[in-house]
């Protein structure tokens, strides 16, 4: 089955989001010494850690990387691959060099905004479905 070349020019351009986004949250969880309040933003650390892998996870399941036609089959594989990368995240910033701390806590947060992320992706499918269908 091809994709029309409107299809093809939306899942690059989510891909492209993507890879951007986890570049950038990459790069800010291990930015040493990150303190977020010298910027303006006095929010809780675990919303900001809740919040960044709910989008993750929605972008990802998004993004087409994951094969698969089932909504809910995407999102279990999509919620899978975020947790993983949200476990080595947060594990990679004990290096000594990073001069940040590991917090099961931060870990927690990730896999719950994960799982809101990939809850949210089926929840949007299914009313899309439900609006074509009137």
């Amino acid at each position: 089955m091809t994709l029309s070349k409107q299809s093809q020019t939306i899942q690059i351009l989510a891909k492209s989001v993507f890879i951007a986004y986890a570049l950038a949250l990459s790069t800010g969880t291990h930015w040493p010494r990150l303190d977020l309040s010298k910027v303006g933003l006095s929010l809780n650390d675990k919303m900001v850690h809740f919040g960044a892998f709910t989008f993750f996870a929605l972008l990802l399941a998004c993004s087409g990387w994951v094969k698969e036609k089932e909504s809910m089959k995407r999102a279990r594989k999509c919620l899978l691959i975020a947790c993983i990368y949200a476990t080595v995240d947060e594990l990679t910033q004990g290096a000594p060099i990073i001069h940040r701390q590991v917090d099961a806590l931060d870990l927690l947060a990730n896999m719950l905004g994960s799982l809101f992320g990939c809850v949210l992706y089926v929840v949007i499918g299914r009313l899309r479905t439900f609006r074509r269908s009137f």
